[in-house]
Order: C-alpha cells, then structure tokens, then sequence
C-alpha cells in the first residue's frame, strides 16, 4: 500500500469515528480518487492523486523629488497557530490548481527586492536575496506582504545550489496564512538550445534546484525561464519548446508521485495555441500580459489555445506618469483594481495571478545609476501616460537607508490590493 493510500485510509477511519457512521462494507485500496474540489483559500492536509496534464525582456518595473518620510517598518510575522501539514500536495485539476484538494486562486506578487545600488545582472547575489544572509530583506518584506492579504509570491533569481530554507520557512510560517513560492528558473538568452550539451547543463541546473527544493511546503510550482518567447529571447523557436517539455518531465521524475506544477512564464498568448498540443508534460501555462486596464480578448484567446490552467504571473502599471513628472499613485492602483476584476471574472480560465512588482527596481535604467531613481524605460501603449517607466513598478516604494536596508513605503495600490484580496 503506498503513503499516500495509507494516509487515505487513515482519513476516512478518523472521519468515520467522529461522525458515528456505521456499516463500512469495504476494506480500504491502494489508490484513491480526487476529493470535489471546494473554494477555499486555506487548503485541507487532504492529499489528491497528482494529474499530469498535456502543460530576460525588460521586466517592467520609480523622484528625483524628495521621498515623503516612511510611513512603513517591518513588523514579526503572526505567531504560528495549530498543527500545519508536513507537505503541501499541489495538484492541477482540469483548469484549476489544487492545494491538498482544496481549490487555490494565486493572490501574488513578483517579488525581486533589489537593494538600491545593486543590480542583479552585475552584482551578486545576481538577484538571489532568498538566502539566510539576506534574511534582513525578506524578513522586513513577508509580514507586509502577509498583511496585504497576498497568499504567492513569484521570484526570478534563485540558486539551485543555495540554501532557501530559512526563506520558504517564513514565507510558509507553519502553515498560519501561508504565502506560496512560484519558483522562477532563469535561462538565459541567446544560447544554442539544440546543442545536447546546452540542454544537459540546463537539465542537470534545474533538476539541482528542484531536488533541494521539493519537500518544502511553501514551494507551489517551478517556472522555467521568463518569456523566452519573446522576439528577444527564442521566440517560436521549437528547441525551446522542446526543452520545455523535456524539463517539465525531468522534475515529475526527480519529485515522484507528488510532484509540483512545472510551467513558464510565456509572452502573452504568442505561440500557445500552436504549442501547446506537443506539451505532454507541462503542466500549465503561465503569462506576462500589458494590455492596458483590462486583459481585453486574451482570456478568450487562451480558451481556445490550451485547456490547461492559466496564472498570469506579470500585469499592472507603473506608478511614474511621464506626461507631467510625478507619481499618480491613485492610477495605479485603479489600473491593478480593474485587471483583477478582470481576472476574477474570468476565473473559469484563470486561476489568478501576479501583480508586478513588489518594489521599485532602481538598476533597470541601462542609461542611469543603480543608486539614483531614474526615468528610462521605454513606449508602451499599454500605459496610461504612453510609456513604462522601468523603475517605478513597485508596490512599495523603495527608500535610502543608510547602510540598512532599505525602507518599504506603501503606495495606495497596497491597500487596493489587500482590500481586492481580503
């Protein structure tokens, strides 16, 4: 008998008994089938039977003008409450993701907490602030983003050969309002996907991080790559699509029975719908969509391009308005409100999704300085003000601390937000 039917078995036998019900008529199996799924956002320790499914642009992200004085500190995560589960089973289920056999909609937030003066593409630890040294970060960032009522947070660095223990710990916090990790693996561009010994080192790098990773309870699925379809990236191009797939049933062999959800970050709806019926083992599909205050048709383009779910794991605005030189905090805010209203209308496609981004990211102006707020980006119909303002994304805007770290001042997207999410 397997763990998982043994853990079954002892479900039914503790339900019978506080129940009363008598007159059991059949000995327990090795297998079992999924329980009805019910809405709930605090999944049950109810284990489901994995079903497999056939599933760097510039990452939009800041015055020159005096910042107004923090208003925010980092408070100590809630004491945890309760007997958590040891596992957390994340299961798809037709276009829905499961949680222990509870339904869960993806309440997130990119999460990239950059310090200003440093840049994850030229200074270490090359975006990987989820390690113990670095506790000071993420340990001034989970209670807010706890408190903001976001239940996923979606990383892009992240060394398989680091440690994350003490990162995934806070963020699952013994179970009490947990916060879920969608795990970005990053591959670069501009490499010979069809050469063996390419795909062998990206292989043996992304098994490496889900073999270190997969028994936390925090981990909700693994992302390969981040818009590799974009025309700066690979594009259609099939190597990519077929290694895709590839890594996808590498982690369901690494992880077993249980494994987690393995998808991508794709560009939009582009190439999915002629991709997708060769994605035996990919698990669902993830997108960074701008089209403006709403997601206009692409929920409908993706009904009919995969029947697997779908997280949007980029969307919003930034909070620069270009046009007069100074924050509009309010648009902002009315911008994440609308898409999520748009998301949840669509919940029988989309199982929700990613606010982009938790901070403002002062490195991502190639033109200006890591430790200066600059206003380079680039036009973009998508915006209210006709162009993204690279570094001016964050939820949080982000304050000199000295040599501390730097202080997260709340945006009025912060408490859109948590009021969308409660």
């Amino acid at each position: 008998m397997s763990f998982r039917a043994s853990l079954s078995t002892a479900f039914t036998i503790l339900f019978i008994f506080f129940v009363g019900i008598v007159g059991c008529n059949n000995s327990s199996s090795s297998s079992h089938s999924s329980p009805t799924p019910t809405i709930s956002q605090t999944p049950t320790t109810t284990p489901v039977t994995p079903t497999p499914t056939g599933s760097p642009s510039p990452t939009p992200t800041g015055t020159d003008s005096p910042s107004p004085t923090p208003t925010f500190t980092s408070s100590p995560s809630p004491e945890p409450t309760g007997t958590p589960p040891t596992m957390s089973i994340v299961t798809v289920l037709g276009r829905q993701i499961l949680i222990n056999g509870v339904i869960f909609i993806v309440k997130g937030v990119c999460y990239a907490p950059t310090p200003i003066g440093s840049s994850p593409e030229t200074d270490p630890p090359w975006g990987d602030y989820f390690t113990v040294g670095y506790n000071e970060i993420y340990s001034r960032d989970i209670p807010l983003l706890r408190q903001m009522n976001c239940n996923t947070i979606k990383t892009y660095g992240w060394s398989g050969d680091a440690d994350h223990t003490d990162f995934l710990d806070k963020c699952y916090n013994n179970g009490n309002s947990p916060i879920y990790v969608i795990v970005g693996f990053w591959i670069n561009g501009g490499q010979n996907l069809s050469d063996p010994a390419v795909r062998k080192n990206i292989n043996d790098d992304f098994i490496k991080m889900v073999g270190n990773n997969k028994d936390h309870p925090a981990i909700l699925m693994w992302c390969v790559g981040n818009e590799m379809n974009g025309s700066w990236m690979y594009g259609n191009d099939p190597n990519w699509y077929l290694l895709l797939d590839e890594l996808a049933s590498a982690a369901h062999n690494e992880e077993g029975e249980n494994y987690h959800p393995v998808t991508t970050a794709n560009q939009d709806i582009n190439y999915i719908a002629q991709r997708d019926p060769g994605m035996s083992y990919l698990d669902l599909w993830c997108a960074t969509v701008y089209r403006g205050k709403t997601f206009g048709t692409f929920f409908s383009e993706y009904e009919s391009a995969s029947s697997k779910p779908l997280v949007i794991v980029e969307f919003g605005i930034d909070a620069w308005d270009n046009n007069n030189s100074k924050e509009y905090d309010a648009t902002q805010a009315e911008y994440a409100e609308s898409l999520w209203d748009d998301i949840t209308g669509n919940s029988s496609v989309c199982s929700g999704g990613c606010i982009f981004e938790y901070a403002d990211e002062w490195w991502k102006d190639k033109d200006g300085k890591k430790d200066e707020h600059d206003f380079g980006g680039y036009a973009s119909g998508a915006q209210p003000d006709g162009f993204s303002n690279e570094e001016w994304w964050g939820i949080m805007r982000t304050v000199k601390n000295g040599n501390n770290p730097d202080v997260m001042e709340k945006r009025e997207i912060f408490d859109a937000m948590r009021d969308k999410w409660d």
